[in-house]
């Protein structure tokens, strides 16, 4: 039974990448989407599963990985900064995946042009939900979210310049991509670490405020 889901989810590759689950979602809710993943996850069984964990682009069990253990674990995290983080380690997971394909001579423009469709989706989702932490004045959040990504891309951006002297300029579409996004992670933290300074200071000036207060109402006890 196992090989066979393994069979028919590798014959499904082009379902998948033509919008299978966007489609899906307009009939049935999010919920039952989710049972759905979960239901095919157990289906395939644990070996699978971690097998696919390995996977890259091209490869049969590439599908599984993204569509079902990243979803599971997207499915799966509660908090908003949860989600911040799985859509953080989903951006990192296909660059890590474009730097191992380069270094093994197999990152042609059409594997390159989906991971950075992908990447730019996740990076864009990160970057939605820090700005909505923004607006709920969960700067914590936010500025723990921000930073993760930025400090991500800049490594990874670092990693895909030194891969441009390996892999025959493979790299070099992606990693002026990365850079991209970098420069805009980049001025999103530095809006939120703004943000969030500001909002030290005036919570610092209202203690200071709170404080002179009752000072003053004791002097006046006193008299």
């Amino acid at each position: 039974i196992r090989q066979s889901v393994v069979r028919e989810v590798a014959n499904s590759r082009q379902l998948f990448h033509a919008g299978f689950f966007r489609t899906l979602s307009l009939s049935v809710s999010k919920s039952m989407i989710v049972a759905l993943i979960i239901a095919v996850s157990l289906a395939l069984g644990g070996g699978v599963s971690l097998a696919a964990e390995q996977a890259l682009p091209g490869d049969a069990l590439y599908t599984v990985k993204i569509r079902v253990n990243e979803e599971v674990r997207e499915a799966l995290s509660l908090s908003a900064q949860d989600k911040a983080d799985c859509e953080t380690r989903r951006a990192e997971r296909r660059l890590e995946e474009a730097e191992q394909l380069a270094v093994e001579g197999r990152l042609d423009e059409e594997v390159r042009s989906h991971i950075e469709e992908q990447f730019r989706e996740h990076a864009e989702k990160v970057r939605e939900r820090v700005k909505k932490f923004q607006e709920d004045k969960d700067l914590d959040s936010a500025v723990e979210a921000s930073a993760r990504l930025e400090v991500s891309l800049r490594a990874h951006e670092y990693i895909l310049s030194r891969l441009e002297e390996q892999a025959d300029g493979q790299a070099e579409t992606l990693r002026l991509e990365v850079k991209k996004e970098h420069e805009e992670s980049e001025d999103l933290d530095d809006d939120v670490k703004a943000e969030a300074s500001n909002d030290d200071d005036e919570d610092e000036d209202a203690a200071d405020r709170q404080e002179a207060a009752v000072n003053k109402l004791k002097s006046a006890q006193h008299k």
